[in-house]
């Protein structure tokens, strides 16, 4: 039986076996976890998927090349040395420190200021103060942990043609001091741009 062993392990060190079709037990992803929120709807389905989750097999049979097996048996065992809490944890830190959340086409939420006001006026002012506790800074309750947004950069643009950016709301216009106006693209820098081969 030990030289039986040996004699395997050297035809698979000497590369003699890669084509070789072998049966793998693979772990089931179960699914996707719902983060719980104040909603009852959020806890009710997180309550159906773990149900469901445990009535299905942990793992499934797959045929494989032999030459595979080995790739994912090392990158099973490099995630059990991996802990969670600290990825969450420092993905966490990361967001609050080094953060950036672009805001595009925030003039779809302005309306003039000299237009008799409507119900889209009304439902467009209240996205304004929803956005602005999250710029001037507050704790999210996210899915891995709360999420401080006191350092996170903050940067919004709009092409404003029939808004400008004072139609915004007096409080959210200081949150957002830093203002820039782009010119639009000539027919030169279209061909500077497609030219170029640090383009992106």
């Amino acid at each position: 039986m030990r030289e039986a062993k040996k004699n395997f392990e050297k035809l698979l060190l000497d590369g003699e076996m890669e084509n070789q079709i072998v049966d793998m037990d693979v772990p089931v992803k179960s699914y996707p976890d719902t983060p719980l929120g104040s909603h009852g709807q959020n806890f009710v389905i997180a309550e159906i998927q773990r149900f469901m989750s445990s009535k299905e097999k942990k793992c499934k049979n797959v045929p494989s090349q032999s030459q595979n097996v080995g790739q994912f048996l090392r990158k099973m065992e490099s995630e059990k040395l991996l802990n969670m809490d600290d990825i969450y944890k420092e993905a966490i830190s990361s967001a609050e420190q080094d953060g950036i959340v672009f805001i595009d086409e925030i003039d779809k939420i302005c309306s003039p200021q000299n237009r008799i006001h409507s119900s889209a006026d009304a439902s467009a002012e209240g996205v304004q103060r929803d956005l602005l506790p999250l710029i001037e800074g507050c704790q999210i309750n996210m899915k891995y942990g709360n999420v401080n947004t006191d350092h996170t950069l903050f940067i919004a643009s709009g092409a404003f043609h029939s808004v400008k950016p004072s139609d915004m709301m007096a409080e959210l216009q200081g949150r957002l001091p830093i203002r820039v106006t782009l010119n639009g693209l000539t027919v030169e820098d279209l061909f500077r741009i497609l030219k170029s081969q640090n383009t992106i």
